[in-house]
């Protein structure tokens, strides 16, 4: 008998309980509606990546990605963005943190 956590959102807005759902649903190799502590370990492992990503492009340190930083990952990452769509995104999400 293993460990098993079962995550399971069903949040209409982008959020991070929608993004738990995914990473769930993407490490939850067997398909069984619930990720092992082996398949926990290898998500945790993937947002560590992402955080350090994160910390990387957050060079004041003030905890979010702003709309110059924001911009220089997409460059650096190879995607062309106009000044323009950074700014949508970002104002996008920031209206669903409020």
């Amino acid at each position: 008998m293993g460990l098993y956590i079962k995550i399971t959102f069903d949040v209409c807005q982008p959020s991070i309980l929608n993004v738990a759902n995914l990473l769930s649903g993407i490490f939850d190799r067997d398909q069984s509606g619930t990720i092992s502590f082996q398949e926990f370990q290898q998500l945790w492992q993937y947002i560590q990546q992402w955080k350090g990503a994160f910390d990387r492009y957050d060079t004041d340190r003030s905890g979010a990605i702003e709309g110059q930083e924001l911009y220089r990952a997409f460059a650096e990452m190879g995607f062309n963005v106009s000044p323009n769509f950074v700014s949508l995104v970002v104002t996008r999400y920031v209206q669903c943190a409020l």
